[in-house]
């Protein structure tokens, strides 16, 4: 009996010390604190202000409506210098009275400067003889209607002259209808180009004695043979004269193809 009790006063006496020595550990250890978060209040972002700038001054070297030359008849973008506007306009009034047409129907095509040693104005009409010690300065201008084209010469103030002797105007209508006219041109190249091998030339040896924009009745192109049939209908296109040698050529076409026709054959339009 004494043993028994024994034991089980040693039992508490070392469930005593067990725990009198983790009290101890325990009461040595220092607890880690625990980081605290600390909130941040949000700022407002200030709206940015936008800034006025004060308007720019206009630059004094920029053109103001006053400095622009407008033309008051047509122009194939031709631009008209200031002190050619009065002669310019003088031409194309002196053309419109003598075609019984409004000025605003002639176009403006061509415009340069020019110097003339005579008083006839370079148009040499026979009553004029240039002289070295003679120089006018004035201008070249070419007006057109409706296919034609008309060559003027003038000074630098009010005096305007119609150029239409041969000397001055001659395959000058040629020229400008194959500058002025795309389809035209190619056209003509064209007709060249076949001519020169069917003669076995060089197509520099074939002359364009003249080109002249017509519109076709039908489909015959102003060359109709016997016994066809062609069809009524409006068709612009050109008659083109070449000449090789002492021989000349005629071809109608339209705006695509080339007809080779007798002078004997062709029909122009009335």
């Amino acid at each position: 009996m004494m043993l028994r009790i024994n034991w089980v006063v040693w039992r508490k006496i070392s469930l005593l010390l067990v725990a009198f020595a983790l009290a101890s550990c325990g009461a040595g250890v220092t607890p880690s604190p625990v980081p605290t978060l600390t909130l941040i209040s949000v700022t407002e972002t200030p709206t940015p202000v936008p800034v006025t700038m004060p308007p720019s001054a206009t630059s004094p070297s920029l053109l103001s409506p006053g400095d622009i030359v407008t033309p008051t008849t047509a122009s194939a973008g031709v631009l008209i210098p200031e002190d050619a506007r009065g002669v310019v306009e003088l031409s194309i009034a002196d053309l419109a009275a003598q075609l019984e047409v409004q000025p605003t129907a002639i176009e403006l095509v061509r415009l340069g400067s020019a110097v003339w040693s005579s008083a006839d104005l370079g148009c040499g009409d026979g009553r004029a003889t240039p002289t070295n010690d003679l120089t006018i300065g004035g201008f070249r201008l070419t007006l057109a209607y409706e296919g034609d084209f008309y060559e003027y010469h003038t000074n630098l103030h009010t005096a305007v002259r119609q150029c239409d002797d041969e000397q001055s105007v001659t395959g000058r209508n040629e020229a400008l209808l194959i500058e002025r006219d795309p389809v035209a041109a190619e056209l003509v190249l064209l007709a060249q180009s076949q001519l020169a091998r069917q003669l076995d030339l060089a197509t520099q040896r074939i002359r364009i004695v003249d080109i002249t924009s017509y519109t076709w009745p039908d489909s015959s192109l102003g060359c109709p043979l016997e016994d066809q049939t062609y069809t009524t209908i409006d068709i612009p296109g050109y008659r083109i004269l070449l000449e090789a040698g002492d021989n000349t050529y005629l071809f109608h076409s339209d705006s695509e193809q080339l007809l080779p026709c007798d002078l004997a054959d062709e029909v122009l339009p009335d």
